[in-house]
């Protein structure tokens, strides 16, 4: 969970970069300041979490994933000093925090290999393909933010944004095949009405 809040954070502040950028800094400039200070909170806890673990206990390629996002986390500040004075475009600034978010998220899908209990397994196999879904929707949101911030969508950037709709649904059906009863009737009232 603490490494998924981070992910959540770096999302939106991947989205609110990719409007930042995409806009010329005519919007989102207020919700990615306080974006960045949620996903620095974030970060923190995580750290702690993590600085509280032994490593050495783990088999498989868990140390390793944690200690690249870990280095990547630590590259934030330089990535948003980049952001801020536009060197970055939208695909240059996405590329480090979908590469990061990436990273993240296959160190909990390690949880799965490491388990020796199938109904554990089952289990983070759901909550890996729930994220990875909600990883695809966060791409979308930064392709859409973009593009609304332009005031326009190149065809490459609708192309991948329409497909990005295609993929979440592709995990969200591996969710469903893996996770228990009430977790997906609680995804299906969540994901109802107008706002969806």
């Amino acid at each position: 969970p603490a490494i998924s809040a981070v992910v959540h954070s770096l999302q939106k502040e991947r989205g609110r970069s990719a409007g930042f950028i995409g806009s010329k800094g005519a919007q989102f400039a207020e919700g990615l300041a306080k974006q960045c200070e949620e996903s620095d909170g974030e970060i923190a806890k995580l750290s702690v979490v993590l600085d509280g673990l032994d490593m050495a206990a783990f088999s498989g390629a868990f140390p390793k994933d944690v200690s690249e996002f870990r280095n990547q986390l630590s590259q934030l500040p330089e990535i948003r000093a980049k952001v801020d004075s536009f060197e970055f475009s939208v695909p240059q600034m996405a590329g480090f925090y979908t590469g990061t978010i990436a990273r993240m998220l296959d160190s909990v899908e390690q949880m799965a290999r490491i388990s020796t209990s199938a109904e554990v397994s089952k289990a983070v196999i759901a909550y890996t393909a729930f994220l990875q879904g909600k990883e695809r929707a966060g791409l979308e949101r930064a392709m859409g933010a973009a593009g609304f911030g332009a005031g326009r969508f190149p065809l490459a950037v609708y192309n991948k944004f329409v497909s990005l709709i295609a993929a979440q649904e592709v995990f969200f059906t591996v969710f469903r095949e893996n996770a228990a009863p009430e977790l997906i009737d609680f995804m299906e009232r969540t994901m109802s009405g107008d706002a969806v």
